[in-house]
């Protein structure tokens, strides 16, 4: 497996034992668990890796966060305030 590093793995557990909720607001709060392993991941990880494998592996990984969370929300569509 290419997930290596704690904060890939992290990550990639975190996305995939997301509980699927019956409502919105539950969605919302069940993605709240992905805060603190993407902060994690970003503070600790180099996504444009050297070796091609790696780097694709872990853009995958990302491309998999985004797809579970524009199954919730397009994030893209929301106001922004003022």
């Amino acid at each position: 497996a290419l997930l290596k590093e704690q904060e890939e793995i992290a990550l990639n557990k975190a996305v995939d034992s997301l509980p699927k909720a019956q409502d919105f607001t539950t969605e919302l709060k069940n993605l709240s668990a992905l805060k603190q392993p993407l902060e994690d991941f970003f503070a600790k990880i180099m996504v444009n890796a050297k070796e091609a494998e790696i780097k694709n592996n872990r853009l995958s990984l990302l491309t998999k966060v985004k797809t579970v969370l524009f199954k919730t929300a397009d994030l893209g569509k929301l106001k922004k305030r003022g």
